[in-house]
């Protein structure tokens, strides 16, 4: 044993990578993935031993079916199965050794699917990647015991456990060294039945760019991870980040957040169905987040909105599905102070909000670029005084079920056509205002005809005239 840094930490020398494989037939040939430069001793575990191997993926034949432990010393700087060759027949891992020259696990596992157990108590010899290291591995029920691992090299983790279905537990990653990460992506995305969370509070984050999808799907975690001390000043991407994470109840601690680099910020906390307060986010900074698309859609439970009345969303093109099925959110978000100068798509942006008894504060909204308010509102059936008469909509060519299974009322629907009928529309928009009224004679008619007829020929469905 050695120390470093405070921790306890196993040595090796000369030891081998040891993986076990299953021979169902008689006759069968193994071939390892090994496609880089190496020269490397293997002992085949039924007897047979050969040194000095530098062909590219060594092959050896089985006269008997069994389980046979394949040990390899030496040199080896690639392993990696990539979802390709004999990758069912690996159940094992039992040693890591330290192969000289082996840094690199991208895809070292990548679709071993009758991967079964990895028992290894040492660490992998100074990693730079476990870039997909066990993607699609969905047999591993327990996960690798990572506690003492070596990781103050690593610079990604992105997919390592993706798609990791049958792994109950998170593998323990408590003194894990992270100065030097960069990249998380995906990195326990649709570990489905993964119902603990790891222990990440006290990795060294200001280098990560890339968080997307890290919790993705992770629909049995009912812990929520610990990352209220994160320091994220060097994240760029926050994508789906804790997407369909549906059994948390409790909101991450993300207020101290720095989010000044985000450029993506979609889908991030959507179907997170079980989370009742929202997280805080009052004090996030979005001045370069183009995308928050979806950002809270399916937050069924969440009764209170998000405190956004001092976000700058400048950049922000998309807004689509924002709050999506919020059905429990009773206020609107504050959004009156939102700069929409460049948002290009609204669509469905609070869809299905059947408990929100208010519109949001949108009067002052810069519409001129929205090309797209497709089902916007559908079903906003608690919700009045919709304030969009004086939108610019000279770029719209979708407004689809804009306003179907609303609560637009008569008088709302006619000085919305009062005041988009004084534009320079596109033709043919398809637009939806609900079972809502308009006044059949006077100016609100002739804003309907407008609209309706030649040039601009829009389809418009609604309630009929009064």
């Amino acid at each position: 044993m050695s120390i470093s840094g405070g921790i306890y930490r196993r040595t090796y020398k000369n030891v081998p990578f040891v993986t076990m494989w299953r021979i169902p037939v008689g006759g069968e040939t193994v071939i390892l993935p090994m496609s880089g430069t190496h020269d490397v001793t293997i002992d085949w575990g039924d007897g047979v031993i050969e040194d000095n191997v530098v062909m590219i993926n060594p092959t050896h034949t089985y006269a008997a079916v069994g389980d046979y432990n394949i040990s390899i010393n030496g040199s080896c700087d690639n392993w990696a199965f990539d979802n390709t060759g004999q990758r069912e027949k690996i159940i094992g891992i039992s040693q890591w050794g330290n192969l000289q020259g082996m840094h690199d696990w991208s895809n070292a596992f990548f679709g071993c699917f009758n991967l079964e157990t990895v028992t290894a108590t040492d660490s992998p010899t100074a990693p730079v990647s476990f870039d997909s290291m066990f993607l699609a591995c969905t047999a591993l029920v327990m996960p690798p015991e990572t506690g003492w691992w070596d990781t103050r090299t690593l610079r990604t983790t992105a997919h390592m456990f993706d798609g990791c279905s049958s792994m109950i537990e998170a593998p323990d990653t408590r003194n894990w060294f992270t100065a030097a990460l960069l990249n998380t992506n995906h990195m326990f995305s649709t570990c489905g039945v993964m119902a603990t969370a790891p222990s990440v509070e006290t990795w060294v984050t200001n280098q990560i760019a890339d968080m997307s999808h890290m919790f993705a799907d992770c629909s049995a975690m009912t812990e929520t991870p610990d990352v209220s001390g994160w320091d994220t000043s060097g994240a760029t991407n926050m994508t789906s980040w804790m997407r369909g994470c549906s059994a948390l109840t409790i909101e991450p601690d993300v207020e101290f957040w720095a989010t000044q680099n985000v450029v993506s910020m979609a889908s991030m906390f959507s179907n997170c169905s079980g989370l009742v307060n929202p997280p805080n986010t009052s004090d996030w900074v979005l001045s370069s987040v183009t995308n928050t698309f979806s950002m809270f859609k399916g937050c069924a439970a969440m009764t209170v909105a998000p405190d956004t009345s001092r976000w700058n969303v400048a950049r922000v093109s998309n807004m689509g599905s924002m709050f999506e099925g919020c059905t429990l959110m009773v206020n609107p978000p504050i959004t009156s102070t939102w700069n929409t100068g460049t948002v290009n798509n609204m669509a469905a942006m609070f869809k299905n909000c059947l408990g929100m008894l208010d519109s949001p504060t949108s009067i002052s909204w810069v519409t001129s670029q929205v090309t797209n308010t497709r089902e916007m509102f559908r079903n906003c059936s608690n919700m009045v005084e919709f304030e969009v008469q004086n939108w610019n909509i000279r770029n719209l060519v979708d407004a689809t079920s804009m306003f179907e299974g609303s609560s637009l009322a008569s008088a709302d629907y006619n000085v919305l056509l009062l005041g988009w009928a004084g534009q320079a529309v596109k033709s043919g928009v398809p637009f939806h205002a609900g079972t809502a009224q308009y006044n059949g004679a006077g100016s609100v008619a002739s804003a309907h005809n407008t609209l309706t007829n030649a040039p601009n020929n829009w389809v418009i469905m609604d309630g009929g005239p009064i």
